[in-house]
């Protein structure tokens, strides 16, 4: 068996691209091509290509709208796992959110300032998603994604889902 025979036995909803120009997905529209990438639906085809990857010792690369992720000409071996619609959501829980993390910070700033919630205002203007900014503690004017959070809900490579307290 390899890589690609058992991708394919895993029947996995995501959109499966071979070769395919990491240019049309970073917002400086370069690099070469990603030997695969993925946009995953579901939660579980996460954890599901992660553990294939491992078996397989293939690089594992996971991006958001690809704002801040400069590739390099040459490409990006093993798999790039594209965190994007399926996982964009804002669901409003009393005073609080419940946020995926492919949705774009702009969009959670705009929704919670209608919504009325403060606190957000600033994020208006990162560009990335909120995984990205939840990675790298994404802030502006002096307020930082970190101090807004309470808990993330994170999915294990074995597929177990778990909260991460502040």
């Amino acid at each position: 068996m390899d890589f690609e025979w058992e991708l394919k036995r895993l029947s996995l909803k995501a959109d499966i691209k071979k070769n395919e120009p990491m240019a049309v997905h970073t917002s400086w529209k370069v690099g070469g091509p990603a030997d695969y990438f993925i946009v995953p639906e579901q939660a579980g085809e996460i954890s599901a290509v992660a553990r294939l990857c491992k078996k397989y010792g293939l690089p594992l690369t996971v991006m958001g709208n690809g704002t801040n992720l400069l590739v390099r000409e040459g490409g990006l071996r093993g798999v790039v796992l594209k965190i994007g619609p399926p996982f964009q959501y804002i669901t409003r829980e009393g005073t609080k959110v419940r946020v995926g993390a492919g949705t774009p910070m702009p969009l959670l700033a705009r929704a919670t300032a209608t919504q009325g919630l403060a606190g957000l205002e600033p994020a208006g203007g990162i560009p990335g998603t909120v995984g990205g900014a939840l990675i790298m503690n994404a802030g502006a004017f002096g307020v930082y994604i970190g101090d807004l959070v309470e808990e993330v809900t994170v999915v294990d490579i074995n597929n177990r889902v778990g909260e991460v307290k502040k």
